[in-house]
């Protein structure tokens, strides 16, 4: 089945279709991102979701995602940052839930229930509504924007990768959070984010 894909580099724009049926975005060592129809046949392989092993590094990538759905393969803003990010929280997979600091954190991101809700709950309200769009890799990552766009003004004076780690790791008050610099200092190391 065909769909469509994004194509391009960093913040491509680009539609095109592509004729396997698998979308991918892919970082590059020098922490640039490339979107594109995935016609090596590696998606199949891999599967669906974010990898980062050594046989994607053969590849070129020093992380890769893979979708299957028309432009699954989205751009968004502060994409190598969020990447990171999912990288740091569940090594870019679909992980289910588990505690972190006595609260259950569920998916890509971790996102608990409170953050969820703050987000704009946006696979639905209710239990199962949060853990199943935790482990959907573009309702997460909606969440995570919605999430740091709403307090981003509490967070001036700083790059937004450092705006986005911080608000997501200690809440509305992230920057204003000392306990949030470790953080930072993990998800800056990753890809070069600013």
């Amino acid at each position: 089945m065909a769909f469509q894909c994004y194509q391009g580099d960093n913040e491509a724009t680009t539609e095109v279709t592509c004729s396997l049926g698998w979308c991918l975005n892919g970082t590059l060592p020098s922490g640039d991102v490339k979107y594109i129809c995935d016609s090596s046949g590696a998606c199949p392989i891999f599967g669906k979701g974010c990898h980062d092993n050594g046989a994607v590094e053969l590849g070129g990538f020093k992380a890769l995602c893979c979708c299957n759905s028309d432009l699954c393969n989205k751009v968004v803003a502060g994409g190598n940052c969020l990447h990171c990010i999912c990288l740091h929280e569940s090594g870019c997979k679909p992980s289910g839930c588990r505690m972190n600091n006595g609260t259950l954190s569920c998916g890509y991101y971790q996102i608990n229930k409170a953050y969820y809700e703050d987000c704009g709950q946006p696979g639905g309200k209710g239990e199962e509504a949060w853990k199943g769009c935790s482990d959907d890799y573009n309702c997460a990552t909606t969440c995570v924007q919605k999430y740091v766009s709403k307090y981003a003004y509490k967070c001036q004076g700083v790059g937004l990768c450092e705006q986005m780690a911080r608000i997501h790791s200690g809440g509305p008050n992230g920057c204003n959070d000392g306990g949030t610099i470790a953080y930072w200092n993990a998800i800056r190391s990753c890809f070069s984010c600013s």
